[in-house]
């Protein structure tokens, strides 16, 4: 500590110097610590809410697409059943 208040008793332009660099180091991590906590945090939650919401609309559209996929089976099954039905029968 002896050293460092001897610096700046001889050499008080490079002490002002190292304090402003020192202040604008902490205010530098500071405003990237603010930035993180607010804007950014909050950027990357709507952007994670996205990935979510596209997420959850190609499930949706999956599930629809099986829903109609089954519902044209079954449409499928029950025209194959309905034209076997009104076959006409050889007779011998």
């Amino acid at each position: 500590m002896k050293d460092v208040l001897t610096y700046i008793g001889t050499n008080p332009l490079g002490a002002a110097v190292l304090c402003a660099a020192g202040a604008f180091v902490l205010a530098t991590l500071s405003a990237l610590v603010a930035a993180l906590r607010g804007g950014a945090g909050r950027i990357f939650g709507e952007y994670q809410a996205l990935g979510r919401s596209i997420s959850d609309s190609q499930k949706a559209r999956r599930a629809e697409e099986s829903s109609y996929s089954e519902l044209r089976a079954r449409v499928e099954s029950l025209n194959q059943q309905a034209t076997e039905e009104h076959a006409p029968t050889e007779q011998p």
